[in-house]
C-alpha cells in the first residue's frame, strides 16, 4: 500500500537514506521485489523482534562511527 501511494517509481529514491525495518522474510522480501533496500529484518517475527532487531541495528551503526 505504501508503494501503490507514493507510486512504484518514486519510492526508492524517497527513502534515500531512511533506515528500512521488516517484521520479516515475506515483507523483506516484498520489499525488494519493489525495489527497496531492506536494512533490518527481524528474526522474530514479532513487534518485540522487530524492535529488538532496529535496536541492535542502530547500535552497530553508532558503534562504526
Amino acid at each position: 500500500n505504501f508503494v501503490e501511494l507514493l507510486g512504484r517509481e518514486e519510492v526508492p529514491a524517497l527513502l534515500g537514506d531512511v533506515i528500512v525495518a521488516c517484521i520479516g522474510p515475506v515483507t523483506a522480501g516484498r520489499a525488494r521485489d519493489l525495489g527497496i533496500e531492506v536494512n533490518v529484518e527481524a528474526g522474530e517475527y514479532t513487534i518485540p523482534g522487530l524492535v529488538e532487531a532496529i535496536v541492535r541495528y542502530v547500535t552497530r551503526q553508532r558503534d562504526h562511527h
